[in-house]
């Protein structure tokens, strides 16, 4: 959420087509899903305020859960989500609380990342008054 509104997209989109490469889905499934979710919680962010890891970690679970419904209505419209609901149903909170689990180590990773590449507001705040006082001769 640090990225910018396009540089996220980008990177959605990218990551949705390796998805769909690596699957069986028909093909756009995963585009649209990904996509859906990735609005909705962009949407989210500038709705609601996401403090911490905590509210990352539900962030997440809602999601994914989001996610899992947007894949079944759209295999539902392309007729072939007939079968697929129970299935759905049986993994859709086993798979939520374990992604939930996941965000945690990978969220942690994500802001150390954003501290190296300086995407973080605290470290761009840090380079900037390193770089004044090296203009001043310190």
């Amino acid at each position: 959420m640090r990225r910018s509104f396009t540089e996220g997209g980008i990177l959605t989109l990218i990551c949705a087509n390796i998805a769909e490469l690596h699957s069986a889905s028909p093909q756009g499934v995963l585009l649209v899903s990904y996509m859906v979710i990735y609005l909705l919680v962009r949407i989210a962010a500038r709705v609601f305020v996401i403090p911490g890891l905590a509210s990352l970690i539900i962030v997440t679970l809602c999601a994914s859960v989001g996610w899992k419904f947007m894949y079944l209505i759209v295999l539902q419209l392309l007729g072939a989500g007939a079968n697929q609901w129970r299935h759905m149903l049986s993994l859709l909170f086993p798979g939520a609380v374990m992604e939930g689990v996941v965000a945690i180590w990978l969220f942690r990773w994500l802001d150390r990342f954003d501290w190296i590449t300086y995407k973080n507001a605290r470290a761009r705040q840090i380079l900037e008054d390193e770089l004044q006082l090296d203009g001043e001769g310190f």
